[in-house]
């Protein structure tokens, strides 16, 4: 008989021995759905980067003195809060055999419906009671969801098609870093095309359509992984 070179490869704490066989490079497709998660974090981030620039100063204006530009500030920044917070969850979530795509899916939902009441509460014509703080909640537990199930999803996909994850931490990571960097640099560039009043619809607009979209692409993922 043939003789087959044999790799152990550790997966959620097991022991799988692959073969020749089973060490394969993903396919175009399984490309495609390794990186829609990276997508869905470069969206997010170009979302924050330019809410942190430029709502707090439109929340003071539009509030008419009831937040000052300091109270803006801080109310935003609990988002990071509930962020902090629901990562707790989310790392419970993560290891107990729960999908992580499907927790991406929901953070996302949730991120980016909070990201158009957070910006809608500066405008005229969404601004309701509550608007923004429900935005903050929704938008910070979508921020935990989707920033850290990224890569636990990525070793999820692997074990799923059966791939040799030996290397794969170095490659998710680079994804993350390439996706969150670019998208700061993309955020902080529009953010100065926001400030104008004539911006408000195209900006709410484009939010609904990235939510739309990154949430087809999740879906399309849970099909076809």
């Amino acid at each position: 008989p043939r003789s087959e070179s044999v790799k152990t490869n550790r997966v959620n704490g097991i022991d799988e021995t692959l073969t020749n066989e089973t060490i394969k490079k993903l396919s175009f497709k399984e490309n495609i759905i390794f990186a829609i998660p990276d997508v869905v974090i470069f969206f997010a981030n170009v979302a924050f980067t330019m809410t942190i620039y430029i709502i707090p100063f439109r929340l003071m204006e539009s509030s008419d003195g009831k937040y000052t530009l300091t109270m803006a500030n801080v109310l935003l920044s609990s988002m990071s809060v509930v962020s902090f917070l629901s990562a707790f969850l989310l790392s419970y979530i993560a290891t107990r055999g729960i999908s992580t795509l499907l927790f991406i899916l929901v953070g996302n939902v949730c991120y980016f419906t909070g990201m158009i009441l957070i910006y809608g509460a500066t405008t005229d014509f969404m601004s309701f009671t509550g608007a923004f703080e429900i935005g903050v909640v929704l938008a910070g537990f979508g921020d935990a969801a989707v920033t850290n199930l990224c890569i636990p999803s990525k070793f999820d996909l692997y074990k799923d098609w059966k791939m040799d994850n030996s290397k794969l931490g170095v490659k998710a990571t680079t994804y993350l870093n390439v996706a969150m960097a670019s998208a700061a640099f993309l955020g902080t560039v529009l953010s100065g095309f926001i400030a104008n009043p004539k911006s408000e619809i195209p900006l709410l607009t484009a939010n609904g359509a990235v939510l739309i979209g990154t949430t087809g692409a999740l879906f399309y993922c849970l099909k076809r992984k």
